[in-house]
């Protein structure tokens, strides 16, 4: 890794990142949560935010990636630190320093030597939030393999049916795979109340929140805008960096005029630009309150991003037509609530329709719907730990 960080900003990072200091073990019930990133540990938040008030206990957090390490603050744990890698030493003097009753590993991130050490120590382990994704390859040739670190799980708490459908047809047993839904319902539920709708822009002006967009999610974005004057645009970026923004910003002035959000002030909307583009990580969340639509990039590269988040405002959404599996996306497109979109002109069409108010209610009031079925994961899911240490 520390060759690899010579090229590679993102190892680099990891790298400076493990090399620090561990912070020293306080007393209490320890459980070691491991998250790939920030949108695995917004999954799990539920569920620590729950074992720490409710259960007085204490939660190690460990990231994957560099950049879920930098934007998680401090107090989100007891104790936050880099994945020490799926070697069994450092796993090892991970268990020894922390001690934890439990591991959650997130979504499906399952990393054999960890899991075999844990084993071997006594840890019970499990997965929650699971949804396969691009997790079928473990039905492929490699299938006995994961099988066996499966089985090294006490149990799996499934986002929904058909995610523990393929645990079943992996051969899991059916009493260690439950369905609890998506623990990060339970967080996201509380964010309208947090960030409340804004709604200062003039009623004919409306803002399409544009959310993690790639290169070839903005080329449709602008071509469309162009046909489309009733739409302003607040677009976030995945890779927020100064070239990409100043590109952006380009490519805003042509439609009328473009803004960093860095230098606006939150309100009245009134004052914005047609182009507000966002000029820094960590903002997204606070920013679908402003909108009247949604688009979730990265459909036209491997996978869509969440599209949760503009989901629990009740927006409509368009998105690329690579899922990567998202099962909150092929519900809300079974719900009529999604549009997927090959080209400029599907992303126009379904822009005009949305223009409609009463179309946009409607699908606002499915989708609030939706999340009240779905909300309490997090606390079937502390539950069922509790059970098991019981």
């Amino acid at each position: 890794m520390p060759l690899v960080g010579l090229f590679h900003k993102k190892a680099a990072r990891r790298v400076t990142y493990r090399s620090q200091a561990w912070p020293k073990r306080s007393r209490g019930r320890w459980v070691w949560v491991h998250a790939a990133s920030v949108g695995e540990y917004e999954q799990a938040r539920p569920i620590i935010e729950a074992w720490r008030t409710q259960e007085q206990g204490k939660v190690l957090l460990t990231f994957y990636s560099p950049s879920g390490f930098e934007q998680v603050v401090q107090s989100a744990a007891d104790a936050i630190i880099m994945f020490p890698g799926d070697r069994k030493k450092p796993v090892e003097a991970l268990l020894k320093q922390f001690n934890p009753e439990f591991a959650l590993f997130v979504k499906a991130e399952l990393w054999p030597v960890s899991l075999k050490v844990l084993e071997k120590a006594g840890v019970p382990s499990a997965l929650v939030a699971f949804a396969p994704g691009r997790s079928k390859a473990w039905a492929g040739l490699g299938s006995a393999f994961w099988k066996k670190q499966l089985n090294r799980l006490c149990w799996i708490s499934c986002q929904d049916s058909s995610a523990a459908h393929f645990l079943l047809q992996l051969g899991m047993e059916k009493h260690r795979v439950h369905i609890d839904g998506n623990p990060r319902v339970d967080r996201l539920l509380g964010l309208p109340k947090e960030f409340p709708k804004e709604a200062n822009a003039p009623e004919e002006v409306l803002w399409l929140i544009a959310g993690s967009t790639w290169p070839a999610d903005e080329k449709l974005l602008f071509s469309a805008l162009k046909e489309a004057p009733k739409w302003n645009l607040l677009c976030a970026p995945h890779h927020p960096e100064k070239a990409e923004v100043t590109r952006l910003l380009a490519m805003g002035q042509e439609l009328g005029g473009a803004k960093a959000w860095s230098r606006l002030s939150p309100s009245p909307m009134d004052e914005w630009p047609r182009v507000v583009v966002v000029d820094g990580l960590g903002e997204l969340k606070r920013l679908y309150r402003f909108g009247s639509a949604a688009y979730v990039g990265g459909g036209f590269g491997r996978s869509i991003h969440s599209c949760l988040e503009p989901a629990v405002y009740g927006l409509p959404m368009s998105f690329g037509p690579k899922l990567g599996g998202s099962i909150e996306a092929q519900a809300f497109l079974e719900m009529g609530t999604a549009s997927q979109v090959k080209d400029a002109d599907d992303l126009l069409k379904w822009l005009q329709r949305m223009e409609a108010k009463a179309v946009r209610k409607e699908s606002e009031q499915m989708l609030l719907g939706w999340f009240e079925e779905q909300s309490g994961a997090g606390s079937r899911v502390l539950e069922r730990i509790k059970a098991h240490l019981a």
